[in-house]
């Protein structure tokens, strides 16, 4: 937040921030305030070029104290992936790989991209509640994405990364795809094995394959789901 105050990214303006200052290990964080309405569900998908544009500005060098994307997510992901990998079944490991490829220049994220964490105010957007987190500058446009196909159905989900991708000509199509997979988050994992399990049943293949796994679409079909 302090980042993108100074760099006048459209946010929630820090103006006070402390730890202990007035109970131990307690920490407080005093923002301005910013006239807006929290951008409904419905709305996201139709604002996914706006929404990646404020990204693309608020994608600024993180400060050395930030914490890296791959450290933040669960460890049970981590584990997850290593277990498959010893198994020897397939695993959507891409996003890791992306996470932790040296080559890639991390910037600062927003790191929990969904509707109530942007403020409408006037024809603009502002972001706020950031997760805090460093990496791949296509971890938020993807998160967006995933997101907003919660509510569009699956058959926007071309469509929409085209439109992101677009919105800002800097993200790498391959690095997109594979943070838009699970999002290297434990529970759309989670779901999509669950997913995957539950329609090899109903068409009687009655096996997880790579295929499988591949072709489902996670938790897209819930319109009241909000972590897809």
């Amino acid at each position: 937040m302090a980042t993108w105050t100074v760099h006048r990214v459209p946010c929630a303006p820090l103006l006070d921030h402390g730890v202990g200052t007035h109970a131990p290990d307690v920490t407080h964080l005093l923002l301005g305030k910013v006239p807006g309405t929290a951008l409904p569900h419905t709305e996201m998908a139709p604002a996914t070029t706006q929404v990646v544009r404020l990204f693309q500005q608020a994608h600024l060098k993180p400060p050395a104290e930030v914490e890296p994307l791959h450290g933040f997510l669960s460890p049970r992901l981590h584990e997850a992936v290593q277990i498959w990998c010893e198994s020897g079944l397939p695993s959507p490991d891409g996003a890791l790989r992306v996470l932790t490829d040296p080559d890639i220049e991390p910037v600062l994220l927003h790191g929990d991209a969904v509707g109530f964490n942007l403020l409408r105010s006037g024809d603009g957007l502002a972001l706020i509640d950031p997760a805090g987190v460093c990496g791949p500058a296509e971890f938020d446009a993807a998160r967006w994405v995933a997101r907003s196909l919660a509510v569009t159905g699956p058959g926007s989900l071309d469509g929409l990364t085209e439109v992101a991708l677009s919105a800002d000509p800097l993200l790498q199509r391959p690095r997109f795809d594979a943070c838009e997979r699970t999002g290297g988050y434990m529970d759309t994992l989670d779901q999509l094995i669950c997913q995957t399990a539950q329609q090899s049943i109903e068409d009687g293949t009655e096996a997880i394959t790579e295929e499988g796994l591949n072709d489902m679409l996670v938790g897209r079909q819930d319109s009241e789901d909000d972590w897809a």
